[in-house]
């Protein structure tokens, strides 16, 4: 079973892939398909989770997963996995975003362990994912 395999770029080697929203012919144009469900996942526990004092040794988007943290990921990656089966549909393909965050990176690589390659059409490193900061 393939998995998603670390490339040294941070996103477990996925390349991201984007749609041509420009037309392709004069009466088409190439859409994504649209999406079955979207489900939305936090981060795993982080190292500032469980010690908010690391965040003044350590930048923020450089904050990793705690062992508890990476576990929890595989399991929601398993989670996943099993609720899209549950639909009995045979051509399923899952398309991740992911914020820019080395927690949140690590949590994708995690769940990502659910799923074969050929699975996973791609993903997105979406900066405007994050979570709101009011102070």
């Amino acid at each position: 079973m393939d998995s998603i395999e670390h490339s040294g770029n941070g996103f477990g080697g996925l390349t991201e892939k984007h749609y041509d929203h420009r037309e392709s012919d004069s009466t088409s144009r190439a859409l994504p398909p649209s999406p079955r469900r979207i489900i939305l996942v936090r981060h795993g526990q982080s190292e500032g989770n469980v010690d908010e004092s690391v965040y003044t040794r350590v930048s923020d988007p450089k904050i990793r997963l705690t062992e508890r943290g990476i576990a929890d990921a595989e399991e929601c990656g398993k989670r996943i996995r099993e609720m899209i089966e549950k639909d009995r549909v045979e051509d399923w393909k899952v398309y991740f975003y992911v914020f820019p965050y080395r927690r949140t990176v690590e949590t994708l690589k995690g769940s990502g362990k659910a799923f074969e390659r050929s699975r996973i059409a791609g993903m997105r490193e979406e900066p405007r994912l994050r979570e709101q900061d009011f102070g």
